[in-house]
């Protein structure tokens, strides 16, 4: 990561306004993995590679309001990750165009243990969709509250644009202390609302999380259950991670395991190898791979 400290108004003016001085962060990430994989039916092996570029810029001024933006870029140099926030006092404003950044989103615990969890989902299996937090439309607004207590965390996001869950609004309440945090909210779409619950903890060198996430798509009560435990040994983590799904009837219920290991080879750059398994709804086959990558970030 690489800070820089620019105060031209040259760069920064636009029209008859001129910025002050601002902090300017550049960090980066990228990695290569080869996936090798058996579905029982095909080769599934295949090279997969991701570069990402996040832009912050900064500043404080002297009546202690912070101001901030991020602008990011993925492979092929589509914008990502854009942000800007206003935080004081008052609490923190922030929009973005980037769907899954809303309140929820944000804080949702979501049972990772693994460098890689190249896992095959069902075509059509609602409940799988469960594994994450789903968006709520892009340009939408957050509030975060003022810190009321220490390790209190409350935010709510809303979304108002065209399309499915266009319409749509996300809470989050997140607490944590001495090593443990639990965390609680919805995502109220137009036609499915999506509760998630979750906590973690740490113990020295091992980690524990759990999360069950729950929605009403398609009429059923659909669940997913999901967990994480890793275990630092040095420079060595190894981890273990699970997500089961179920969404009402027996025939669509799924089970996806993964263990694996990360090397820290050296400040910003690791490898991995993970191992993966998905048993499969009725009708659909089960899949396994084996994930060898390579880590590095700026």
């Amino acid at each position: 990561m690489r800070k820089v400290l620019l105060a031209s108004t040259a760069l920064f003016a636009l029209s008859s306004v001129s910025a002050m001085a601002a902090d300017i962060t550049i960090s980066g990430s990228t990695e290569l993995v080869l996936d090798m994989g058996d579905s029982a039916t095909t080769d599934d092996s295949a090279f997969a590679t991701e570069h990402d570029i996040a832009i912050t810029f900064s500043n404080t001024t002297d009546s202690g309001i912070t101001t901030s933006m991020t602008y990011g870029m993925d492979d092929g140099g589509a914008a990502d990750d854009l942000e800007t926030t206003i935080s004081g006092d008052f609490g923190e404003f922030r929009f973005t165009q980037g769907s899954d950044e809303h309140a929820l989103n944000d804080i949702d615990i979501d049972g990772s243990a693994t460098a890689e969890e190249n896992f095959s989902r069902s075509v059509g299996q609602t409940a799988s969709d469960l594994h994450e937090i789903g968006g709520i439309g892009t340009h939408h607004v957050t509030y975060v509250l003022p810190s009321l207590v220490d390790g209190l965390y409350i935010a709510g996001s809303v979304a108002n644009v065209a399309g499915a869950n266009g319409e749509a609004a996300s809470y989050g309440v997140r607490y944590s202390a001495s090593g443990f945090t639990a965390t609680y909210g919805q995502v109220k779409g137009q036609v499915v609302t999506t509760t998630h619950a979750g906590v973690a903890a740490s113990f020295g060198d091992i980690g524990v999380s759990i999360a069950q996430n729950t929605d009403d798509a398609t009429g059923r009560d659909n669940k997913a259950v999901l967990m994480g435990l890793t275990y630092a040994m040095g420079d060595l983590t190894l981890g273990y991670e699970s997500e089961a799904m179920e969404n009402g009837t027996a025939t669509s219920d799924e089970k996806h395991t993964a263990i694996g290991a990360t090397y820290t080879i050296a400040p910003g750059l690791s490898a991995s190898l993970t191992m993966a398994e998905s048993d499969k709804m009725q009708g659909q086959t089960d899949t396994a791979f084996t994930s060898v990558g390579l880590h590095l970030s700026f």
